[in-house]
């Protein structure tokens, strides 16, 4: 996604050279400078840590629950999602990501553990903050951008997502009241029932089967991501 919005903008300033002007807004490109100013570490702290952190507590944990209990799933999620690219600046990063708002807003639901989507934004941010930083130091930054990524590697990471995702939403955390029932206030959210109501939290379905197929998926992705980084470095 990254890829192809880069290349779309890229493409719309060649044709409108005054939208230059918004580039100025590149949060990625002034991380890419600012992560070489301090270590490694220090820097994970401030880009992936911080905004992981703050920027879940803010549109997951706080505008999100208000979104989607007003107007639903697919609308409040959207919103929610909308929202939180938007403090991102950049056109081309603002819809960039609004599928990962999407992807963490769903694992928030599905898991109702505030820290699942705290983890992917984590591990998103530090692969971000990494990359930017061998780029700066290998002038390469560029070049990455404007390759295009393998079938493979598209193909496996379809894969990998829809797997997740069917893994996320059959094992998704449910609470279930004494009579049977599921817990239900009326509205979606991803709050624990008053424990008043002596509810049990099931899991859904899983089995040794889903796992490995999951795993598998996730591992063909890594084979796959890894193939391309060797590939571009020769």
């Amino acid at each position: 996604v990254y890829w192809a919005t880069h290349l779309a903008w890229s493409r719309l300033v060649e044709a409108c050279p005054p939208l230059e002007i918004v580039d100025s807004f590149n949060t990625i490109e002034a991380m890419g400078e600012l992560t070489t100013l301090g270590s490694l570490p220090v820097m994970l702290l401030i880009f992936a840590v911080g905004p992981a952190l703050g920027e879940e507590l803010i549109f997951r944990g706080v505008l999100g629950r208000g979104l989607v209990a007003r107007w639903g799933l697919p609308l409040g999620v959207l919103l929610t999602s909308f929202l939180f690219a938007l403090v991102h600046l950049h056109p081309a990063h603002v819809v960039a990501v609004i599928p990962l708002g999407i992807a963490m807003h769903l694992i928030y639901l599905a898991t109702r553990s505030f820290w699942a989507p705290v983890m992917l934004h984590f591990l998103n941010n530090s692969w971000a903050t990494v990359a930017s930083r061998l780029s700066q130091e290998s002038r390469l930054d560029a070049e990455m951008l404007d390759a295009a990524p393998s079938a493979g590697l598209l193909i496996a990471s379809c894969v990998a997502v829809v797997v997740l995702g069917a893994l996320l939403y059959h094992t998704r955390r449910r609470y279930v009241l004494a009579d049977g029932r599921e817990w239900n206030p009326g509205y979606l959210t991803s709050e624990s029932p008053p424990r008043s109501l002596e509810a049990h939290a099931d899991h859904g379905l899983w089995s040794p089967r889903s796992l490995v197929t999951a795993a598998t998926a996730w591992a063909s992705f890594a084979v796959a991501f890894a193939a391309e980084i060797v590939a571009f470095a020769h």
